[in-house]
This record gives structure tokens, sequence and C-alpha cells, in this order.
């Protein structure tokens, strides 16, 4: 499976603030696409009145990819943490609550933290891992 070469560059300059907003949200499209083959990409905001994410009532962002009946959840993180994966986990909780969809859970990184796979199996999170333009 091919991805962008720039995926890893991408993901970095945003780390750094060196990418704008409107050209990461292209870029997030594109890996997308080439992961999941599809191009049906939103950015949702769920309103988390319960405090299921955090803790707090407040409005929550993912982005949502769409094939055939499948909805992803899809995450992108430069250096993807043990926190990261819990978020997406959670989104993926509250998504199912709201939309009465079970979603997939995908996140896509340069690199992983220690212990992180064993804790998105658990969590049933997919990782990509985008290097060298190959996941």
């Amino acid at each position: 499976m091919r991805i962008p070469v720039g995926c890893a560059l991408t993901l970095l300059a945003r780390e750094f603030g060196a990418i704008s907003e409107e050209s990461f949200e292209e870029e997030k499209r594109s890996i997308i696409e080439s992961i999941l083959g599809t191009k049906n990409v939103t950015k949702l905001i769920l309103r988390d009145d319960e405090g299921l994410v955090f803790g707090v009532p407040t409005d929550v962002e993912v982005d949502l990819a769409v094939k055939d009946d499948t909805h992803f959840l899809v995450g992108f993180e430069f250096s993807v943490s043990k926190g990261d994966v819990a978020l997406l986990s959670g989104l993926g909780r509250l998504y199912e609550i709201k939309e009465g969809v079970r979603p997939r859970l995908l996140m896509v990184g340069s690199f992983t933290e220690e212990g992180v796979m064993e804790l998105a199996e658990k969590l049933q999170v997919e990782i990509k891992i985008c290097n060298d333009g190959k996941l």
C-alpha cells in the first residue's frame, strides 16, 4: 500500500506549525484516500454533553471517512502516544452513542512511543506508520 511520500514530512511540518491548516487538511485527505481508497472525508464536530472524552462537556473534532457502509474516525500525529490512542478511542465511543454506528478507529503517525501498539490493540485502534512513502 503506497501513501504520499510527504506523509511523515507533512506530520512533522504540522508539529512545528510550518504548514497552513488548509494545506494540512488537503494532505490528510490525500493520505486517507491512499489508505482507505475513498475521498469521502469530512471534519466532524460532535457535542460531548456528558464529558465522555475529556471529562467535561465540550465540542470535539475528528476526521470522518466513509467507505461503503464503514465509518472511520482518523487521527493524525507525528509521534503517536498512548494519550492519542485513548483520545481516539473516546471519540469512537462518543460517535457510536451519537450516530448509532460503531466506527473503525485509525491513527496515522510517523512513529509510536513505547507501549502504544499494545494499548492500541486493546482499544481496537489501528495504527498506520508512514515513512519512506509506505505504510
